[in-house]
């Protein structure tokens, strides 16, 4: 695990590279920039730099006894933690986490075929859920859908989530008859999840509390404490408020990461003592070598996949699973069709499985469509405004549009920032339903 992994992102890792070599490394960062393009895995590997007991002009040795400590993000260093939403994809590199598991030793198809039982094993103890994107042929990557209900316990001081060591245990025992790997497998699982919030990363014990008591502590093994914050817009006002204490005051030994793809969801204060890493979308030259390399003999023609994705590689996975042409078809549909109900629209939402009208639940799904949509509405205004791009558009779309009114395409306008608005406030853990509802309220006016 080092820079030279991270696929894409050279300003920011220059950036951080360049802040290692003069030894001027700030003590609080902001990672920010769309979801699923790697700002996780780039800060995970500044804090194995940071750590790193050469001074090798801002490289990572490997050679140290920190590096070899730190091999990948699947071995534990107890200078280093990460605070996670349990909310949020867990994706697991099989290679990766194998290696982990099985230092020195070939990660062959046979050690696959085992992890691949071993997985099975998981969810047949009911560890972990069952998940279209987990266990995939010919893929090295996984999602896991932790079961919370038996994992975690809640505390019932503040409310936030821990995994138990009876539990732990207890599971491990129920998984040795199964396969020896899926223990191995499942105590890494835990390990990712020491730290972890639901939702919003609570002032707790377990969260930031517990972040300032421990930030100001002298570092076990490295050089430096590293605090790793994923999607820190998270935080609730009052952790915020709190956290900001240490920020005017850092400690020398410690450095505090948070990872955001919605800046705007945490305190100005906060954002001005901070140093702001800028995070962009991959490159499609970058975007297709990586999952190509993750997801090798695939099908998957990831160049069309690439304009919906919004060049995030995370995000990919989870289109990869949809029909695009389903969903564009709905797009289309929603602007052009026959019928403008809200009702009706709603009902072809949920047979499209973009909605859950019982749970109002599918957000990346939602955020799918909308991408979709977007793209459509983008094409459509650049062919009334005679903006030459290399999209197409049905020829029945462009008979249609022969005869747009100026005051139609300003409608049509209108409704592209409105779905970019609904698209923020589902990031901001805004009502799903009451916002879907809205917005096809609107959408039937057109």
């Amino acid at each position: 695990m080092n820079f030279s992994t991270i696929k894409g992102h050279r300003k920011p890792i220059a950036l951080l590279k360049n802040a290692l070599k003069k030894k001027t490394v700030p003590h609080s960062f902001i990672f920010q920039g769309p979801s699923g393009i790697g700002k996780k895995m780039t800060a995970q590997v500044f804090a194995k730099a940071i750590n790193c007991l050469d001074d090798n002009n801002g490289e990572i040795c490997g050679k140290c006894e920190n590096c070899i400590s730190i091999k990948n993000r699947y071995t534990f260093f107890p200078d280093i933690r990460i605070y996670r939403n349990l909310n949020e994809r867990l994706w697991i590199d099989r290679v990766e986490i194998l290696n982990s598991i099985y230092s020195g030793q070939n990660i062959d198809d046979s050690v696959l075929e085992e992890y691949a039982e071993a997985l099975k094993a998981l969810e047949e103890c009911g560890i972990i859920l069952p998940n279209p994107l987990c266990g995939l042929p010919h893929s090295l990557l996984d999602c896991i859908d932790l079961n919370k209900e038996i994992l975690f316990t809640k505390d019932t001081s503040d409310g936030s989530l821990y995994i138990d060591s009876q539990c732990v245990e207890k599971l491990s025992e129920n998984l040795k008859s199964k396969s020896p790997l899926a223990v191995e497998l499942f105590r890494k699982l835990v390990m990712l999840n020491n730290y972890v919030y639901n939702g919003r990363l609570p002032i707790g014990r377990r969260g930031v509390r517990g972040i300032i008591q421990d930030i100001y502590l002298k570092p076990t093994e490295g050089r430096k404490k590293v605090f790793i914050i994923d999607n820190a817009h998270n935080i609730t006002e009052e952790a915020a408020d709190a956290l900001l204490k240490t920020l005017e005051e850092p400690p020398n030994d410690s450095i505090l990461i948070l990872i955001t793809s919605n800046p705007r969801g945490l305190l100005q204060t906060i954002k001005s003592r901070c140093e702001t890493i800028r995070f962009s979308y991959l490159e499609k030259g970058d975007f297709i070598s990586l999952l190509n390399e993750k997801i090798p003999k695939n099908e998957i023609k990831w160049n069309e996949v690439y304009p919906f994705s919004d060049g995030s590689p995370g995000k990919a996975l989870g289109i990869a699973l949809f029909d695009i042409e389903r969903i564009k078809k709905l797009a289309f549909d929603s602007l052009f069709g026959d019928t403008k109900d809200e009702n009706l629209l709603l009902s072809r939402f949920v047979e499209e499985g973009i909605f859950d009208e019982r749970t109002g639940n599918g957000v990346e799904k939602i955020d799918f469509f909308l991408t979709c949509f977007r793209k459509i509405l983008r094409d459509i205004i650049f062919f009334k405004k005679g903006i030459e791009d290399d999209s197409a558009l049905p020829d029945e779309i462009v008979e249609k549009l022969r005869n747009f009114s100026e005051s139609k395409l300003k409608k049509l306008e209108d409704i592209f920032f409105k779905s970019c608005q609904l698209s923020d406030k589902l990031d901001r853990n805004f009502n799903t339903q009451l916002m879907v509802e809205e917005f096809l309220l609107q959408l039937s006016a057109y």
